[in-house]
């Protein structure tokens, strides 16, 4: 277990807020347009498809999908300087939107482009969650 004391914590406000409380609960939500069908990320206050945001609900997605791009950091700041080096990288989720996140449990020589992944909840010291990635076996 890595010591998170040192990790800024979570402060969700205005449109993160069902997100991060969705996080908490061990639940991936994405913003999806129901005018046009499509799921959108990063959470904003219009659709990117209409520019309306009357159409705008957060849907439940299955967090699986695979590895577009990723970086392996060797320097941090806070709580990330304990665990460098990791794999941050760029998820292709199968409802079609990408996310950035930390991979987990596996060695870095490992991870590859298109590789399955899953998302998984880490748990830090004050209650919050944060999202990461992990192999989908």
């Amino acid at each position: 277990m890595v010591d998170m004391s040192t990790h800024p914590t979570v402060n969700p406000s205005g449109l993160s807020r069902l997100f991060w409380n969705a996080v908490k609960e061990n639940r991936l939500v994405v913003q999806y347009d129901t005018e046009v069908g499509k799921f959108q990320w990063w959470p904003r206050p219009n659709s990117i498809y209409t520019g309306k945001n009357n159409h705008l609900e957060w849907r439940e997605v299955s967090g699986k999908g695979k590895v577009a791009s990723f970086s392996r950091i060797d320097q941090a700041l806070f709580y990330y300087k304990a665990i460098v080096p990791y794999m941050l990288a760029a998820i292709e989720l199968d409802e079609g939107v990408r996310m950035y996140g930390r991979l987990v449990n596996i060695p870095l020589e490992e991870v590859k482009p298109d590789m399955r992944v899953r998302v998984a909840f880490e748990e830090l010291p004050d209650g919050n969650k944060l999202f990461v990635f992990e192999p989908d076996v």
